[in-house]
């Protein structure tokens, strides 16, 4: 699997939470001030950070958000579908 494949469904190395939590911050405000598909793509960032982290259900509501702006961007879709399988990323409660 690619890199960037694997960091999406959380088959890789471990992300710096701190990093992912300040990721999220930067993505929550970036989707406070947009609309539209801007919008729709922050939310979808915001709910992959969340499902880093091992927050599925705060990244469920932030997925659900990013469909209701634009309907179901063909990311949103895949990670709403990643989430709804149930397990976060082994790295989420790794120390």
């Amino acid at each position: 699997m690619g890199t960037v494949a694997a960091i999406i469904v959380g088959d890789a190395a471990r992300p710096d939470p701190a990093r992912l939590d300040s990721a999220f911050e930067v993505c929550r405000v970036v989707a406070a001030h947009t609309e539209g598909a801007q919008r729709a793509a922050a939310l979808t960032v915001c709910g992959w950070l969340s499902w880093a982290l091992g927050r599925s259900t705060r990244a469920a509501f932030f997925t659900e958000q990013a469909t209701r702006t634009l309907g179901a961007p063909t990311f949103t879709a895949t990670l709403a579908e990643i989430i709804d399988r149930g397990p976060v990323p082994a790295w989420a409660f790794a120390g």
